[in-house]
């Protein structure tokens, strides 16, 4: 009879795998389909029509912003999708990107034959890692591009460097190509991944007492680490760095240790905070590592909680570097569309939780849970799709309609200002404020005011402005180039 349950349990944990793989792919890519250029767009694809993927990393070298491989690289991509009706196009080579990669560190990490349960479990943390983002229209603004590619070039990197068995060329390709996207990425990644290599170079060494160059691994690492420090300092020294600095204010020109702290302490605490708001996502994943620790050979000498304890502290290491770098530059930590790679490491610490696990969790256990998980994945995705569905292609078609109606002005030959009407879509609390919400309400105390973002849309939101001199204007004089102002109409209080 045990067997029986167990055999029809396994059935339903497959068809709940797939169900969550449909659901949650389906969602992701309806959202792609109804996804415009948003806000820097504009300019960015006005500055790659006029002098490509190279004129758009100078600009940016020495505008605001100095990561020149990352730029580079979105220069391409605006090529192709700078004037297109929709960005389906761009969401699916995001996608697809995330689950190669993903599939690549599954597959060399867990030694695992099952090329199907690999792929599958792939596409399920590349969707829920990208639903659990901060904000999820980070993946959808094309010119944030960065964050979620640096993340998967520190994936493929890791993987290429200490998992993989491939062919030595091909893992040497990977560590140059990847080391050189990152090293000219998002200021507040690349640090990190300098600081992760640094310091296992450094225990090799200690633990092995041997020199840089006598094994393949221990030369990718000190190659890559080049690579890596030498395209930050490139960042660091940037003329757009420079520029960007002036406009920020932070403790790197007066620096003062109480002060510092405490508003370090401050920042650590709502950003625990806005994790906790997303940590559902998280949550869900635990089941996928219960089955892939049902499959593993796992040993090791060190216990499970010791791995788990040491894990967490990794996490939190990584965590607190980040914000408190942040602090230190900026007086706050990042927009929280840089730390989409904290979504990515949670999720990864999550597998690895459960797959330890998993390894010693009965297999009843394990497809009972992963069957739980994977329906409420699957009913999450279906429930967005239907609420959300309507919302973005509304606001799909008053862009669409928009962008036309200024095409059609371009080509009547028109010379005065052009007033349009302005873009309207739902706000609604996003799961942060709806989370400190909860807990006054249970305290018996009033709402907080949330001075930080505190509402939910898949899309960057923007509205033209009433000034035609505002950069969201002339960049959309010049994404059209067009002779005449452009401005949105004044909307009443």
């Amino acid at each position: 009879m045990k067997t029986k349950l167990q055999s029809i349990l396994s059935i339903f944990a497959k068809i709940a795998f797939v169900l969550a793989i449909i659901c949650s792919t389906a969602y992701l890519l309806m959202l792609g389909y109804n996804n415009n250029l948003l806000l820097d767009d504009y300019g960015f694809v006005a500055e790659v029509d006029r002098g490509g993927a190279y004129g758009l990393m100078k600009s940016a070298y020495f505008g605001l912003q100095s990561r020149f491989s990352a730029f580079y690289i979105l220069g391409w991509i605006l090529k192709i999708w700078g004037h297109a009706s929709n960005l389906i196009g761009y969401t699916i080579l995001l996608l697809v990107l995330g689950y190669g990669t993903l599939y690549y560190a599954l597959r060399n990490i867990t030694q695992l034959t099952n090329k199907w349960l690999l792929f599958g479990s792939a596409i399920l943390i590349t969707n829920v890692s990208i639903m659990a983002y901060f904000e999820m229209s980070t993946f959808y603004w094309v010119c944030c591009a960065v964050y979620t590619l640096s993340t998967y070039a520190a994936i493929a990197l890791f993987t290429a460097i200490f998992f993989s068995n491939g062919k030595l060329w091909a893992r040497w390709l990977i560590v140059v190509f990847c080391s050189l996207y990152i090293s000219g990425g998002a200021e507040n990644f690349t640090p990190i991944v300098i600081a992760t290599l640094g310091l296992v170079l450094l225990y090799k060494m200690i633990s092995n007492r041997t020199w840089l160059w006598t094994t393949p691994q221990l030369q990718m690492i000190v190659v890559g680490l080049l690579i890596l420090c030498v395209g930050f300092l490139a960042v660091l020294l940037a003329p757009g760095t420079h520029n960007r600095e002036a406009s920020m204010s932070g403790f790197a020109g007066q620096f003062s240790f109480l002060p510092y702290f405490a508003k370090l302490a401050s920042a650590l605490a709502v950003f625990t905070m806005r994790l906790v708001s997303r940590s559902l996502y998280y949550f869900l994943l635990l089941p996928i590592g219960f089955v892939i620790g049902q499959r593993i050979e796992f040993s090791t000498q060190c216990s499970t909680w010791k791995l788990v304890f040491i894990s967490l502290g990794v996490v939190f290491c990584i965590i607190f570097l980040s914000v408190a770098a942040s602090v230190y530059g900026m007086g706050w930590y990042s927009p929280l569309r840089s730390y989409s790679f904290v979504s990515f490491l949670i999720s990864a610490f999550v597998i690895y939780w459960g797959t330890l696990a998993g390894v010693r969790t009965k297999p009843i256990v394990a497809d009972s849970m992963a069957v739980i998980s994977l329906s409420i994945i699957s009913a999450i995705s279906i429930y967005f799709y239907q609420w959300e569905h309507p919302m973005v292609a509304d606001y799909h078609a008053q862009i669409v309609a928009r962008n036309s109606y200024i095409e059609e002005q371009v080509n009547a030959g028109r010379t005065e200002v052009l007033v349009i009407e302005p873009v309207t879509h739902s706000q609604i609390l996003n799961t942060y404020a709806l989370m400190r919400t909860a807990i006054n309400k249970c305290l018996g105390k009033q709402s907080p005011k949330i001075s930080e973002p505190a509402t939910y849309f898949p899309y960057e939101q923007y509205e033209l402005s009433i000034d035609p001199a505002d950069w969201k204007n002339v960049d959309m004089q010049r994404y059209f180039n067009v002779h005449f102002d452009i401005i949105s109409k004044e909307t009443p209080n």
